[in-house]
């Protein structure tokens, strides 16, 4: 529910709302969706392929979080908060377990707003191969 109000907020352009409501729903719901995750992942036999890990390359159980963090990431920018929107870029490519391509562009965006030029090109040189990758599967 605070990610659904969270991902309003973010629509609206209220960035400091969606950074507080997003902070809030990532700290409650973070640990219960790696449980869940991890109760997923000993269902699923390893012949099993989940269909949207295969198009993500990452759980659909995190799916979400990594959203969260991506929209925290550009909300934090919006509000020139430079260090919590790297943070956030940083877990957004940390959970989709460096598989999202947007998790990656929203650290190219920090890098550019910081005015760190290889950060930001190894970031974008990281996203395309990201959805290189997605477009061959």
């Amino acid at each position: 529910e605070l990610s659904l109000e969270a991902h309003q907020a973010y629509a609206s352009k209220d960035y400091q709302s969606a950074v507080d409501l997003y902070t809030d729903a990532i700290e409650s719901g973070r640990k219960p969706a790696m449980i869940l995750q991890e109760a997923r992942s000993a269902i699923i036999s390893d012949t099993t392929t989940d269909d949207n890990e295969q198009s993500y390359g990452y759980p659909e159980g995190v799916r979400w979080l990594v959203t969260s963090f991506k929209n925290s990431c550009r909300s934090r920018l919006s509000l020139n908060d430079v260090d919590g929107a790297r943070r956030d870029a940083f877990a957004a490519t940390v959970f989709s377990q460096n598989c999202d391509g947007d998790a990656h562009e929203c650290l190219a965006e920090v890098c550019a707003s910081s005015g760190d030029t290889l950060g930001e090109w190894q970031a974008v040189k990281s996203a395309i191969s990201q959805y290189e990758r997605m477009e061959k599967e």
